[in-house]
């Protein structure tokens, strides 16, 4: 059976970054998005990539699990085994403490927290037996409490709780389980509405943190890379 990596949020973003540099390397990918238009888009534009790599489009919402089985009984109809689950789909809703309302609440932690849990939780059943890599995209909010960013750092923050505890729990088999945590990147994360407005030109270039996941997901030798801090040089 042919083998496939997973892209959630892939539809812009370090998502679309991370399904470009696959491409460009011959993989298969399947790329997710909650929006039909934006999937549509970047299908379009990954289209052009260089490689050898098919390339699968499935609209989903992370955060609902009835999305998440029919992401991946898509997969499997088209005859793909998943080898590779990268969770990069998030958003950020952003203010000060006493400003936040359930339903920023629950629009974070699905997006952040409980996309993460669902897409691993099935990535584990597929890939139970085999070969397989789960990569986590999370934060360096995850790291460090931050102003402005409450509810966020909680939904990263249980989300590297939760992946710590799959890697523990997947030890001594064939399925590597990575945590990522990138700093700012020069993205359509930052919406107008997010509640902040950093100068985004200072930030990472998406391409090359999705570069530096790619190439230590992809990497065939004997060691094992658990955790991947990734900062701006500048």
């Amino acid at each position: 059976m042919n083998k496939i990596s997973l892209v959630t949020g892939g539809s812009s973003g370090l998502g679309y970054e991370i399904a470009k540099c696959l491409l460009e390397k011959g993989y298969n990918v399947c790329i997710s998005s909650r929006s039909d238009s934006k999937l549509n888009n970047a299908a379009s534009q990954l289209s052009t990539t260089s490689g050898l790599g098919q390339l699968h489009k499935c609209i989903a919402n992370v955060g609902n699990e009835s999305d998440v089985r029919k992401l991946f009984h898509f997969i499997t109809e088209h005859g793909f085994e998943i080898d590779m689950v990268f969770n990069a789909a998030g958003m950020g809703l952003f203010g000060n403490p006493e400003s936040v309302t359930e339903e920023m609440i629950d629009r974070v932690l699905e997006a952040n927290l409980v996309g993460t849990i669902l897409v691993s939780s099935y990535a584990l059943r597929v890939m139970k037996g085999t070969v397989g890599i789960i990569v986590n995209i999370m934060s360096t909010a995850a790291h460090s409490g931050k102003a402005q960013e409450s509810v966020y750092c909680a939904a990263k923050w249980g989300a590297r709780g939760y992946t710590e505890a799959i890697q523990a729990e997947i030890k001594g088999t064939s399925i590597k389980v990575i945590a990522v945590y990138p700093g700012g990147m020069n993205t359509p994360f930052w919406t107008e509405d997010c509640g902040l407005s950093p100068d985004i030109s200072k930030f990472m270039n998406p391409y090359d943190v999705a570069r530096t996941i790619v190439d230590a997901a992809t990497k065939k030798d004997s060691s094992t890379i658990s955790e991947i801090i990734i900062r701006s040089s500048l």
